[in-house]
């Protein structure tokens, strides 16, 4: 299941990366400035969650696709 880092901004909208990795202790690992960091020594980190993501949209309101 594909899952993400989730990063407080202070004011901002919080920003999320996708996990790439784990490391040999069970950390999450996403990328920062090039390369793979552990997501809890960057600053603002405050969970990992499943990622969610749209597989597919399908019209609505008598809308149809070809």
């Amino acid at each position: 299941m594909p899952t993400e880092a989730i990063f407080d901004r202070g004011n901002l909208p919080d920003e999320s990366l996708p996990v790439h990795a784990w490391d040999d202790e069970g950390e999450p690992l996403v990328l920062w400035r090039n390369e793979l960091r552990r997501a809890q020594n960057i600053a603002g980190f405050k969970e990992v969650r499943e990622r969610r993501q749209i597989m597919g949209v399908v019209p609505g309101g008598g809308w149809m696709t070809e």
